[in-house]
């Protein structure tokens, strides 16, 4: 016996297939290197109107993505004071992800 009676209906919702909210356009699939699986499915807008904009939506950055990019351009930092740092595991960088073949 369920213990939520409306646990059939979140799980349809939650994998984007409910007819209603992909038929809106709110469940959107995205692009995302660095991830796994390369996409991800992230809400899209909750609404939209003739005179609106259409919602841009992008992957978020990945951990230490801009990490030399900031040391450098804002920090000032020289390159070479960005790789000791991250060699003593004081900066983070994103690493390269190895995928399963």
């Amino acid at each position: 016996m369920r213990q939520n009676k409306n646990q059939d209906h979140f799980d349809y919702i939650v994998v984007g297939a409910d007819p209603r909210f992909v038929c809106g356009g709110f469940p959107v699939e995205i692009p995302h290197p660095g991830l796994l699986n390369d996409s991800q499915l992230l809400d899209g807008p909750g609404f939209c109107g003739s005179r609106m904009v259409p919602a841009f939506i992008k992957p978020a950055s990945l951990i230490g993505e801009h990490t030399r990019e900031i040391c450098r351009d804002l920090l000032g930092m020289t390159d070479e004071e960005i790789e000791d740092l991250i060699e003593e595991v004081s900066l983070e960088v994103t690493p390269a992800v190895v995928k399963a073949s």
